[in-house]
């Protein structure tokens, strides 16, 4: 049994937390190359969370502008950049399931409170 794959999740590990340190110091490549890593992943989790591909596309959004802002607060000792990206996703999705089921619904109207004029009758 060989010990590459062990060796090569380690060097992107460290990778990931230099890119993550470059980002804390305001490094937009690192960012790109955040996002380009982890996308997918992010987006993955947000609609499964969310089964909406539009409001998918925006908690990963969400997500990442988050992770610019609370880059200097990771901490690889913790655990791993991917696992600690993707607790923002998930409770940056669980905040807006929460928002949108407090979010009133203009649509369905009841059909009994719904007049329709025409040409001066009420339908």
């Amino acid at each position: 049994m060989s010990s590459v794959p062990n060796e090569s999740h380690a060097s992107q590990e460290c990778e990931t937390n230099s890119l993550v340190q470059r980002l804390a110091h305001g490094d937009q490549q690192a960012f790109l190359a955040l996002y380009d890593c982890s996308a997918a992943r992010v987006h993955a989790l947000t609609l499964h969370i969310l089964s909406d591909p539009m409001l998918a596309e925006e908690v990963t959004q969400d997500t990442f502008i988050k992770l610019c802002s609370r880059a200097p607060l990771y901490v690889s000792e913790r655990g791993s950049f991917v696992a600690w990206l993707l607790t923002i996703a998930r409770r940056t999705a669980l905040d807006r399931v929460r928002l949108e089921r407090r979010r009133p619904r203009p649509w369905p109207i009841p059909a009994a409170r719904v007049g329709i004029v025409f040409a001066g009758a009420v339908l």
